[in-house]
């Protein structure tokens, strides 16, 4: 039969009896976690302070070890390829306390979503105002009008995952430096989970920021 418009409209390119493609089950695809990496110049020469600010999960037995995050500094030589050649380097990388002083260089913390609706509650109608002005930023992705105020930031920044200081050391001319950073969920692979296995790590989350 010959196809109607419609489902032509479906398949533009198909042939008479051939308009409709053959059902399939699709892959599961995880979707990126929602974060915010912020880089901030700190208080000494070269000094950067990252901060990753979202949502994690709650801690329960069976679940993964999540929300756990890596820093690392990578130096693009000249002439290498802008996707591929990107070289690891610890120079730079302080084994310092982080800010706040807990941990090994970081700090991690897992706080309770706040909904939309909590957060408007808590405002008057001006800062109401505000706050759908933030959103509208946040969703044209005009990101430099929000950071440029504090204020419409603060609105609307998720609460805070991960913090670390690195120091950028000097580049020769024409090298690029950049910081990887990536968020990885552990699981323990072991065939019973009473008891202690091997343990395998899956990136959830990756943002690279180049200086």
């Amino acid at each position: 039969s010959t196809p109607t418009p419609s489902e032509k409209a479906v398949e533009p390119a198909s042939v008479a009896e051939l308009y409709l493609s053959a059902v399939v089950l699709a892959d599961f695809a995880q979707l990126a976690n929602d974060r915010l990496v912020v880089a901030t110049p700190g208080s000494n020469p070269g000094q950067r302070i990252i901060a990753v600010h979202g949502v994690g999960p709650t801690e329960s037995q069976g679940l993964p070890d999540a929300t756990n995050f890596r820093v690392e500094l990578q130096r693009l030589p000249v002439g290498a390829d802008p996707d591929l050649g990107w070289i690891k380097t610890e120079e730079g990388v302080p084994q310092l306390p982080p800010l706040g002083g807990i941990g090994n260089g970081v700090r991690s913390r897992r706080v309770a979503p706040i909904q939309r609706a909590q957060r408007l509650r808590r405002l008057d109608a001006s800062g109401r105002a505000r706050f759908v002005e933030a959103e509208g930023l946040v969703a044209s992705g005009r990101f430099a009008e929000l950071f440029a105020d504090p204020g419409l930031l603060e609105l609307v920044r998720p609460p805070l995952l991960f913090e670390t200081s690195i120091f950028l050391p000097l580049r020769a001319e024409g090298e690029r430096l950049r910081l990887l950073i990536t968020e990885y969920e552990t699981y323990d692979t072991s065939p019973d989970p009473r008891l202690p296995g091997p343990s395998i790590d899956r990136i959830v989350f990756a943002e690279a920021i180049e200086f």
